[in-house]
């Protein structure tokens, strides 16, 4: 539904089939466009992904505001670094942040 992102991570938004596991769709993005980005030769720094991902499922009365969100990366991250962004939205969600995770 909307892909999008700065220059340390990505947002992909996308509608799944509740059988497909998130780790599996993490590999096939990071496969298919680490082939793509390196035929293409438009990132010549590029030096592949990170073996982390972080994913979270949404409702669908929040569809309008997670492409609003991801649209507007870059003035968002003007006034949030990624890094206190994830401690945000872990504890949001009642999870215990690790500074391993950024490792």
């Amino acid at each position: 539904m909307r892909i999008g992102g700065i220059a340390n991570h990505i947002h992909v938004f996308v509608d799944i089939h509740p059988k497909i596991a998130m780790a599996d769709l993490a590999a096939e993005i990071k496969r298919v466009s680490s082939l793509w980005i390196k035929q293409s030769r438009l990132f010549p720094y590029f030096e592949g992904w990170g073996k982390e991902y972080f994913g979270f499922s949404k409702s669908e009365s929040d569809r309008y505001k997670v492409i609003e969100y991801i649209k507007n990366q870059k003035d968002h991250h003007r006034m949030i670094t990624f890094e206190d962004e994830i401690k945000h939205m872990l504890s949001e969600e009642g999870m215990a942040w690790d500074e391993r995770m950024l490792t």
